[in-house]
């Protein structure tokens, strides 16, 4: 089982399991079928979106509170507020060799299954943030593969 592990706000935080999902798209751009426009990413990136990945955990497996939460998955309450000040983490994904600047853009919490057999999941999706010229760039870079 994979631990996806980033730092936020000075705490190392390790996800303890993504028991349902872990997925990491790269979707290329064509630039003769999608021209580009003034929506674009924080810079002009031609050759390709903005990765994603999807991580789905079992909230029910593993320890899930930092020192001082109260609720499970609670640090990830506190990304989605301090996005204004802390836009990105380092995402460490060791089962791609990556490392990737991400912002999280979602986290969804879910009760599954009836009241007797009920199973708490989680489903955080995360958007790179990045910021370099392309040009100069390299996708071993980018991606941080190792």
């Amino acid at each position: 089982m994979t631990k996806v592990s980033f730092v936020f706000d000075g705490d190392t935080v390790t996800i303890p399991n993504t028991a349902d999902e872990l997925e990491l798209t790269i979707k290329g751009r064509n630039v003769f079928l999608e021209p580009p426009g003034i929506a674009g990413a924080h810079t002009q990136q031609l050759g390709s979106e903005l990765a994603t990945l999807t991580i789905g955990c079992d909230l029910d497996m593993g320890d899930w509170t930092r020192a001082g939460d109260v609720i499970d998955g609670e640090v990830f309450f506190e990304m989605i507020h301090k996005l204004p000040t802390i836009p990105y983490v380092a995402v460490t994904v060791p089962e791609f060799h990556a490392v990737m600047n991400m912002t999280l853009q979602s986290a969804t919490f879910r009760l599954v299954g009836g009241s007797r057999q009920a199973h708490r999941s989680l489903r955080l999706e995360f958007i790179e943030y990045y910021a370099k010229d392309p040009a100069t760039d390299t996708y071993l870079t980018r991606f941080g593969i190792t």
